[in-house]
């Protein structure tokens, strides 16, 4: 019976705290007096904290997060500037930085702070879908084959 208590303890202990995990993520939009400045875009986390890694130090604080497309995005901010050429004349930024509100940042992933074992890895969707068909067309045999053991040779 104590068993039975602590399984279903654990199982309503981790269904709510995977609930309010949902609830409380993070939201990087932005007022229309704020801005982040967008860096870069990078295909892969360790990428983006290489590109993020130069601005370590700046005052408006450097972050790689996730956006919702699955790349990963690097930005400053937020800062209330809101205009373009006043961001550009700062020599330290790529030219192509621009201005967002953030609607299409899903998390931050990554800043100068957290510790490298800390970073939450998280693969794109878009990239599973991608990587789980790719997959799932390598393992499947050709029906051309004209091997007559084909079910012997194994994908790599």
């Amino acid at each position: 019976m104590i068993n039975f208590r602590l399984k279903f303890f654990g199982v309503v202990l981790s269904t709510f705290l995977a609930a309010t995990s949902s609830t409380l993520a993070e939201n990087l939009a932005l007022p229309e007096n704020l801005k982040w400045v967008v860096l870069a875009s990078r295909e892969t986390l360790e990428e983006a904290i290489s590109f993020a890694n130069m601005y370590k130090d700046d005052s408006d604080g450097v972050r790689v997060v996730l956006a919702k497309n699955g790349r990963y995005a690097v930005i400053l901010g937020p800062v209330k500037e809101i205009n373009i050429n006043k961001v550009h004349a700062r020599k330290d930024l790529p030219a192509d930085a621009y201005l967002a509100g953030g609607k299409t940042l899903a998390e931050t992933v990554w800043t100068p702070s957290k510790k490298a074992a800390n970073v939450k890895k998280k693969s794109p969707p878009v990239k599973k879908r991608q990587r789980a068909a790719a997959e799932a067309t390598i393992s499947k045999p050709s029906p051309n084959l004209s091997t007559p053991d084909r079910k012997s040779i194994s994908p790599r």
